[in-house]
């Protein structure tokens, strides 16, 4: 299981070259794991985060927003 952090979305807003983004996240070995926990900030005038599980192997996406109905 990989667990995604928002640490690195600024260098992506910022357009951030390919080689300093793979920089800062080569080490994880994102890629060589069969399942992602994405966390995700949903803006907004009650801004809060939800959570993406994303299984590789299935090819399914999982979102968890809790506040849904």
């Amino acid at each position: 299981c990989a667990v995604f952090s928002t640490f690195n979305l600024p260098l992506v807003h910022d357009d951030a070259t390919d080689d300093r983004l793979w920089m800062s996240v080569r080490w994880r070995h994102y890629w060589e794991r069969d399942i992602w926990i994405v966390p995700i900030h949903r803006p907004g005038l009650v801004g809060h985060w939800t959570a993406a599980i994303i299984k590789l192997k299935t090819l399914k996406i999982h979102h968890f927003n809790s506040f849904t109905d």
